[in-house]
């Protein structure tokens, strides 16, 4: 039962996240560690090692506040912060990624 009443707390958070995107829009992850609502997203999302990894156009990106700063540094690409989640282990900010310069 505790592996249900886990479920439960996955779907809604997964729906929450989906609910931000646009028809068609997939999710990026950025180093997210492990975030066990995803799998609810049924393949709505990518996931990367690095930011070179990530497209150049605006994006919806889930990662943590470290990942999202050094990305900013790196990039310059602007960010807005849309949600909070939380991860297994970690905080977690969606952001609406700008398109690079």
């Amino acid at each position: 039962i505790p592996r249900l009443a886990r479920r439960e707390r996955e779907r809604p958070a997964a729906a929450g996240v989906a609910a931000w995107l646009r028809p068609g829009e997939q999710l990026h992850a950025l180093r997210p560690g492990h975030v066990p609502f995803l799998f609810y997203l049924q393949g709505r999302y990518r996931l990367a090692l690095k930011a070179e990894e990530l497209p150049g156009n605006e994006l919806v990106l889930l990662t943590t506040p470290a990942q999202a700063e050094a990305l900013a540094r790196a990039t310059g690409r602007s960010a807005q912060v849309l949600a909070e989640a939380d991860g297994a282990d970690q905080r977690l900010l969606l952001l609406r990624v700008g398109p690079a310069r």
